[in-house]
């Protein structure tokens, strides 16, 4: 987990939104290098070029994070996620649209608009689905010991074990014999309360949950 303003951040979505900021950027620049017949650094910095390119990166953003696209890096269904972030696309070019009638001096160009939000949404479609087939939504992933057999904790652990991006990893638990084992069958129990300072010497845990 990475703290920012006070608002705890697990360090894989941190990483999502940083390196789709480095792809976006990269998408339309790269095409701005290929597709111009000027100097691209014309456009680019005395034209804002770079201005204008950072307020479109800034929409989709912000359509991502609406999309709930920051909430979870697992991808359930890849079509879903392809019409999501179509859609986030769709809005930015609504929102281009509009600023030409405001100031047509803020609005991307139209052949990098098209040509380098088509390179963007396959670099984005295709970075998220290896992002989670890598596996790279457990980085950071902290281990978390629970001390009780209270049902809501196994509740809380099998949420924690279908959201991997959380930063979480249920490791096992610590109840008495009299205490009903996990419903759910997805913890181990690793002893009784009372040997916690042993079992937590071995295993090393982050975060310790008392119920």
């Amino acid at each position: 987990m990475i703290r920012i303003f006070n608002v705890f951040v697990p360090a894989s979505i941190f990483i999502l939104f940083l390196t789709e900021i480095v792809l976006l950027f990269a998408s339309y620049v790269g095409v701005t290098y290929f597709s111009i017949d000027l100097d691209p650094e014309i456009f680019l910095i005395y034209d804002y070029g770079l201005l204008r390119i950072g307020g479109n990166v800034l929409i989709i953003l912000a359509g991502l994070y609406l999309s709930n696209l920051y909430g979870t890096a697992n991808v359930r269904s890849r079509l879903r996620l392809a019409q999501q972030i179509c859609l986030v696309f769709g809005v930015a070019f609504l929102a281009q649209a509009l600023f030409a009638y405001i100031n047509a001096d803020w609005i991307v160009p139209r052949w990098l608009m098209i040509d380098g939000s088509a390179v963007a949404l396959a670099a984005i479609i295709l970075w998220r689905l290896m992002f989670a087939a890598t596996g790279a939504s457990t980085l950071g992933v902290q281990r978390l010991l629970f001390v009780g057999s209270d049902p809501g904790i196994f509740e809380i652990a099998e949420t924690l074990r279908h959201r991997p991006e959380l930063g979480l990893y249920p490791a096992g638990y610590l109840a008495t014999d009299d205490d009903p084992p996990c419903s759910f069958g997805l913890m181990r129990r690793l002893g009784v309360p009372a040997q916690l300072a042993d079992i937590a010497s071995e295993l090393k845990p982050q975060r310790i949950s008392v119920a």
